[in-house]
């Protein structure tokens, strides 16, 4: 069975959208994990509060993550503009990693003393 072509027009657009949306995560996480790495550089007093390393290690490892599912997102929209269809696999574990970094990053908030 063939797709009609505004269908196919249509997939091929979404898959463009999909692209777009993960370079735009991509690059602002990339930046705000890079601002905040300068601000908690040029802040030497943050780094002698308890708990602060595993702060911001978990910190970091959330921002990698949501890298990560941007990247998939990117890989997912390019399929979909060379097949006409997402890819499922892709999907849930770009969904499993976006949740497991929210899940750390609370938990990075969890991690710092009460002020």
């Amino acid at each position: 069975m063939s797709e009609s072509v505004p269908a196919r027009r249509f997939s091929k657009r979404r898959g463009y959208v999909a692209v777009g949306a993960g370079v735009f995560i991509v690059v602002v996480m990339a930046g705000v994990w890079l601002w905040l790495a300068w601000l908690f550089a040029t802040n030497p007093s943050s780094a002698t509060s308890p708990g602060f390393p595993e702060f911001l290690g978990k910190l970091y490892i959330g921002f990698a993550l949501v890298i990560v599912c941007g990247v998939i997102g990117i890989a997912n929209g390019i399929l979909v503009v060379r097949n006409g269809r997402s890819n499922i696999p892709l999907l849930v574990a770009m969904i499993v990693i976006f949740l497991s970094a929210l899940v750390i990053m609370y938990r990075a908030s969890q991690a710092l003393p009460p002020s």
